[in-house]
């Protein structure tokens, strides 16, 4: 099963804003729209459900999505969420973070795939694309990038390694 994760990332690493706010460009939220309509499911964190949730940036996507959460009985791991996912016979899966659950995904050794959207945006403090608390190596091969909207770049990876 094709397993990706989908962040846009401040130019210096960062998913959001030390608050969360996630001052992107209109042109990423139309990307990010159009890109998990392209999936069977989406896997997101309980912290940044209930920021996406708030905001309506999952109003238009038709999937299923579920919620890693340590106090989410069904769902408290990936692999729970994978193993539910192939039981569904998806064929893919969109994990749009936060941190945590990137991190985790990271560390089960289940992504196949990586789109990183780099805005345009430093931010001197913010909330990290992964937890820097684990330790994991993952070896990536570029397959693609494009520009969009104002100066925005997007990169799409494979995972060639876990190491």
């Amino acid at each position: 099963m094709k397993v990706t994760v989908l962040n846009a990332l401040s130019a210096n690493g960062f998913i959001a804003e030390q608050d969360g706010s996630t001052p992107w460009q209109d042109a990423e939220w139309d990307l990010f729209e159009h890109t998990m309509n392209e999936y069977d499911c989406i896997a997101v964190g309980r912290k940044t459900f209930d920021e996406v949730t708030v905001d309506g940036d999952l109003d238009n996507y038709k999937g299923e999505v579920f919620v890693l959460s340590s106090n989410n009985a069904r769902f408290n791991s990936p692999k729970a969420i994978f193993d539910e996912a192939a039981a569904k016979e998806y064929k893919n899966i969109l994990i749009i973070g936060g941190k945590g659950c990137n991190t985790a995904f990271f560390k089960e050794k289940l992504v196949t795939n990586i789109i990183i959207d780099f805005e345009p945006k430093i931010f001197s403090q913010g909330i990290p694309f992964i937890d820097d608390n684990d330790e994991f190596f993952v070896d990536l091969e570029l397959l693609s990038y494009s520009t969009y909207g104002n100066s925005g770049i997007r990169c799409e990876y494979n995972v060639k390694k876990y190491i």
